[in-house]
C-alpha cells in the first residue's frame, strides 16, 4: 500500500488558496507503522520523503507480507492541471 501523504486536503488548499483553514490539515499519523501495529508478521513499513528513497523502497520490496509505504509530500504538491483549477 502506497500512501501519498500530503498532510491534509490539498484539493481544498488549491481551490481556496487565500484560506488557511485548519480543517485542511489532518492529524499526522505514522502510517508506515501500521503493519507492526496490526501484527502483520513479515509486513514492513517504510517512510520516504525523496524520490531516491521511494525508488529504493520499491526496488527492495520482497513481497513477504503486507507493506505500507508512507510517501511524504509537500502539502501543496499537485499536478499542474490541478493547480490551474485554483487559478
Amino acid at each position: 500500500l502506497i500512501i501519498l501523504n500530503n498532510s491534509g486536503y490539498t484539493a481544498e488548499r488549491v481551490i481556496h488558496p487565500e484560506r488557511e483553514d485548519s480543517y485542511n490539515d489532518i492529524q499526522v499519523w505514522n502510517y508506515h507503522m501500521l503493519p507492526e501495529a496490526l501484527g502483520a508478521g513479515k509486513g514492513i513499513g517504510v517512510e520516504v520523503s525523496t524520490e531516491t528513497q521511494l525508488c529504493e523502497a520499491l526496488t527492495s520490496y520482497q513481497g513477504d507480507g503486507p507493506s505500507v509505504l508512507n510517501a511524504k509530500l509537500d502539502k501543496m504538491d499537485v499536478p499542474e492541471f490541478f493547480q490551474k483549477m485554483g487559478d
